[in-house]
C-alpha cells in the first residue's frame, strides 16, 4: 500500500507547476484589469473634481454678487 500511496503523491506534484502557472496567469489577468478598473475611476474622480470646482466658483460669484447688492 506504500507505493501506490507515494505514487499518488509523486502524480500531484508533478502537476503542481503547471497549476501554479495557471494561478500566476490569472493573478496577472487581475492585475491589469485591476489596474485599468483604477485608471478608470481616477480619470472619472478627476473630471468630476473639475466640474464640482467650477460649479464651486460660479456659486461663489453669484454669492459675492448678492452680497455687494445688499451691502
Amino acid at each position: 500500500m506504500q507505493p501506490k500511496t507515494l505514487e499518488k503523491r509523486v502524480e500531484a506534484l508533478e502537476v503542481l507547476p503547471a497549476r501554479v502557472d495557471a494561478l500566476e496567469s490569472q493573478i496577472a489577468e487581475f492585475r491589469a484589469e485591476v489596474r485599468v478598473e483604477f485608471s478608470a475611476t481616477r480619470a472619472e474622480m478627476c473630471a468630476m473634481g473639475a466640474e464640482l470646482r467650477s460649479e464651486m466658483r460660479s456659486l461663489n460669484d453669484e454669492t459675492r454678487a448678492e452680497m455687494r447688492l445688499l451691502h
